[in-house]
């Protein structure tokens, strides 16, 4: 079990500086888009359409700056959907816990004073969790993030 948890950091570690410039700006896009459709949407349709949105930008950021471990772009899509529906399901669970927690539990059934700091906080949390997962598995299967992706040059 350590030899297995140090393989993976092992990979995982020299690999993480090059995703985090991709997955820092899709995480951007992706709480941005859940904030603002939280309200209007509720959790889990804002978060499914937050999720479509950072999975795009962060599978064409890395596509374009990445060497990419599939020729074919829809399989590179397909899988990087997968591993993105992994992390979807994490940040579901998150949010759906805390909004019983804040809403059935406590008690918080005041939404126009949260209508910014609760969605932003909770899913900061979700999206910060479901990154170790979706990372991980993004460096292992999809894209090879040491190396940067060869520009074919035309021959004049």
């Amino acid at each position: 079990m350590k030899i297995l948890i140090s393989n993976i950091f092992n990979n995982f570690l020299p690999s993480l500086p090059y995703y985090l410039l991709a997955s820092g700006f899709a995480f951007l896009v992706d709480i941005f888009i859940y904030v603002i459709s939280w309200r209007y949407l509720g959790t889990n349709y804002s978060s499914i359409l937050a999720f479509l949105f950072g999975i795009i930008v962060l599978y064409s950021i890395l596509r374009f700056t990445r060497e990419a471990k599939h020729k074919k772009k829809r399989l590179g899509f397909i899988i990087q959907l997968i591993i993105g529906l992994i992390s979807l399901s994490i940040n579901l669970l998150i949010l759906n816990t805390l909004d019983w927690i804040y809403f059935d539990l406590i008690g918080g059934h005041n939404i126009e004073k949260f209508v910014i700091f609760y969605p932003l906080f909770s899913k900061f949390i979700s999206s910060s969790i479901g990154f170790l997962a979706s990372s991980n598995l993004t460096i292992k299967f999809n894209f090879n993030l040491k190396k940067r992706r060869k520009i074919l040059k035309k021959k004049l």
